[in-house]
């Protein structure tokens, strides 16, 4: 099978960290994504952890503080070795606190915490794995969809590519969250999969559309929900909203269903914009590419009809400041 002309561009497992609908299976996911910040975080606690176990709660057999580092470290290190000796030096860390224990040699609680600790590091590790796993899957499974794409129509394969990247743009000058973003990537790549289901005699037809083959064109966006209704990528609220809405019209004439204004979620909203800007600046056999700036310039003059303004107005900003980059690979085309 041909590699799609990007991948190489981007790390599988770096797209998005797709949400589990769990909070605190999430949250964990979110940690180990982000090492700098657990460093910190366990660079924090540790002595903390080491000032409540041996002075404010010595000779008591719990709460077991160390638990909760053990669980950070194999978050932070992912290396079995290194968590068995964090484990153990814990080990050694509880025993003597629990003075008790020490004094009178109960090495059945030895070997116990000896157990326990470090069975606590090697669950945390491999549940973390089997997590990672699951998403690398899921992102996979994403690219071998576009692949299918890209087989079929390498117009649709890059325009989504493009749709996707320059949502980003749109979400980043908006501040939207980092997560927003990742999502909304992840919505770009996938927005036009219902096209798959389309027949070829109209998907690659090199003219123009009748009104009939247009009607089967618009059915794409629910095709794509129909096609990936059982995928995980499609807990994500964000990513189902931009599928469905995003040729729905700022003044209702869109479709699916015909949504106003802000009753359009904004996924939908942000990509409707990249979606037609990449349309207008493309060739295809039946309509050739504007440039940057008068498809830039017919969005403006849409905005309030068929696109947000607000939206128009963010994406104006980041396209103008880019503008000089997006003249020379016209040029270069």
């Amino acid at each position: 099978m041909t590699p799609l002309p990007w991948k190489k561009d981007i790390e599988v497992d770096k797209i998005a960290a797709p949400s589990y609908g769990v909070p605190i299976v999430d949250s964990v996911m979110f940690l180990a994504d982000k090492k700098e910040l657990l460093t910190f975080l366990l660079v924090l606690s540790t002595p903390i952890v080491f000032f409540f176990e041996h002075f404010i709660i010595p000779n008591h057999v719990g709460p077991e503080l160390y638990l909760f580092l053990i669980f950070g470290f194999s978050l932070l290190f992912r290396k079995k070795i290194y968590i068995i000796l964090l484990s153990n030096i814990f080990v050694v860390l509880r025993y003597f606190t629990y003075s008790i224990g020490f004094t009178e040699h109960r090495w059945e609680y030895l070997a116990f915490l000896i157990v326990f600790y470090n069975l606590v590091g090697v669950f945390s590790l491999s549940g973390l794995k089997i997590l990672q796993e699951a998403r690398t899957t899921e992102m996979k499974s994403i690219y071998s969809l576009l692949q299918t794409i890209q087989m079929r129509d390498q117009y649709t394969a890059q325009h989504s590519r493009n749709v996707a990247e320059k949502s980003v743009w749109i979400a980043r000058e908006m501040n939207l969250y980092g997560e927003f973003q990742q999502n909304l990537y992840i919505a770009g790549l996938l927005h036009d999969i219902g096209k798959i289901a389309i027949p070829d005699s109209i998907l690659i037809k090199p003219d123009s559309l009748t009104i009939n083959e247009y009607v089967e064109i618009k059915k794409h966006p629910q095709l794509g929900m129909d096609l990936l209704q059982h995928a995980p990528v499609m807990r994500n609220q964000t990513i189902r909203d931009a599928i469905l809405f995003h040729h729905e019209r700022y003044d209702g004439n869109g479709y699916p269903s015909g949504l106003r204004g802000e009753e359009i979620p904004l996924p939908a909203r942000i990509m409707a914009i990249a979606d037609t800007y990449d349309a207008m600046t493309t060739n295809r056999v039946y309509q050739r590419k504007r440039t940057p700036e008068d498809a830039l310039r017919i969005i403006e003059e849409n905005a309030g009809t068929q696109f947000d303004p607000k939206i128009v107005e963010a994406f104006s900003k980041i396209m103008n400041e880019k503008m000089p980059e997006l003249r020379k690979v016209v040029s270069f085309n």
